[in-house]
């Protein structure tokens, strides 16, 4: 009888949440690099998300650092390294790191407010004119009028007129 044992690795998975040193609120955007132990890089480019959450899964047991390699906007890089240790009982770590906000940088962005514009009331301003008449028609554009039509028409007549005449 042959009997094969196939044996799986345990994997473990970290949960790092970045937030802000004085108000606690969570930051999204910092990137990390995991390593071993010994400070070999095992993964760059890991960033926290909306939620300020940065998640590693997949990792074999043992001793890990994690590495704050670019600060949120507005925060001081701290790159002192995230220790922990991921072993039979401890399976899933989750850790916190604090960053603190650059002086001199306000919490809010300062977005101004737009000057809200009153109009004086006038008279006319509540009437309405329901009627077109020869004074609130406006000519459109290419329009022409019938007197230029017609002050034509008299040059020529007159012209023709005194030809004529002439030639009598």
């Amino acid at each position: 009888i042959s009997v094969t044992k196939e044996n799986t690795t345990i994997k473990g998975s970290v949960s790092l949440t970045k937030t802000d040193s004085a108000t606690a609120a969570v930051l999204a955007g910092a990137e990390f690099e995991l390593q071993d132990s010994t400070g070999k890089t095992l993964q760059t480019g890991l960033t926290t998300n909306e939620q300020g959450v940065l998640t590693v899964t997949d990792l074999e047991l043992g001793d890990y650092q994690l590495i704050e390699t670019k600060a949120p906007v507005g925060y001081v890089l701290d790159n002192t390294p995230v220790k922990f240790t991921l072993d039979e009982t401890h399976q899933t770590i989750s850790v916190t790191k604090e960053n603190t906000r650059i002086p001199g940088i306000p919490n809010i962005p300062f977005t101004p407010d737009l000057p809200t514009v009153i109009l004086p009331e006038t008279p006319m301003a509540s009437k309405i004119v329901k009627e077109e008449t020869e004074m609130t028609k406006l000519p459109k554009t290419g329009d022409t009028t019938f007197n230029g039509g017609l002050g034509l028409l008299l040059f020529t007549l007159s012209t023709g007129g005194l030809v004529l005449l002439r030639k009598k």
